[in-house]
């Protein structure tokens, strides 16, 4: 396990001077930071496959697409055109590349912690997938109904704050439901805190995205400037809430 660990580390460490000498895209760089380290886990143990995607799916679209949906209209982050891969967008403003993105982040991020924390899985999907599936696609025909209609109706103040808000309520109830996962969760979070800090500070270099929206603060570090909700919501949280919602939806706290 520790050896697979640091052929993950090895496998982004040296990616870093390719993105930056090739001035990858962001999908780009995903799929090097993300895809790459995926398949070496799938290669060196099998995996819940059924599970994983269904986690990669549940929150990569069905919980990051209406969160995106805001934080872009709003503002709150900005893909340049100049740098996308693919040049559809939702709704005229709503980039492909960032919905693949989450998606790919999110396999990354359950796979990871499937392979070195619940090595032992039954590839089930548990019984309250259903009912979460069945939320998420209501939430995603809401949000994409005034979308529609004009990005005006989905674009709020301080989106950032107020979106990414919600996820301390799961991260809360799972970690009080089942503290026995606390260790696994801080450990994962631990590990992708630093992943997201590095990626953020090459996406930063390399103008692959841009914040534009309201903030509550900002955080400047080795010469980037990012809001404080980046810091908070998407470098600490966010993995915490992946986590929550594979373990409370898709594992049934298995």
């Amino acid at each position: 396990m520790k050896n697979d660990f640091w052929i993950v580390v090895l496998i982004i460490a040296v990616s870093v001077p390719f993105i930056l000498l090739h001035h990858a895209r962001p999908l780009t760089t995903a799929v090097i930071f993300y895809i790459l380290p995926t398949l070496y886990l799938f290669w060196r143990k099998p995996k819940p496959v059924r599970e994983l995607l269904a986690g990669a799916l549940l929150l990569g679209v069905g919980f990051a697409f209406p969160f995106d949906v805001i934080q872009t209209a709003s503002g709150g982050w900005l893909t340049p055109i100049d740098q996308l891969v693919f040049p559809y967008s939702f709704f005229g403003f709503l980039p492909l590349d960032e919905v693949l993105w989450f998606v790919i982040q999110t396999l990354f991020v359950l796979t990871f912690y499937v392979h070195f924390f619940e090595p032992r899985k039954a590839d089930r999907v548990g019984r309250r997938f259903i009912y979460f599936f069945l939320a998420t696609l209501s939430a995603v025909v809401l949000i994409s109904f005034f979308a529609a209609a004009g990005r005006e109706y989905v674009a709020i103040p301080y989106a950032y704050l107020v979106a990414g808000s919600p996820m301390l309520l799961a991260v809360g109830y799972v970690m009080w439901r089942y503290p026995r996962l606390i260790p696994k969760f801080v450990k994962t979070a631990a590990f992708f805190f630093a992943l997201f800090l590095v990626y953020e500070l090459i996406a930063l270099h390399l103008g692959q995205w841009e914040f534009r929206g309201e903030y509550i603060g900002w955080v400047q570090l080795w010469g980037a400037r990012f809001p404080l909700e980046e810091f908070f919501y998407w470098m600490i949280v966010y993995t915490l809430f992946e986590l929550s919602i594979y373990e409370g939806a898709i594992d049934d706290g298995r």
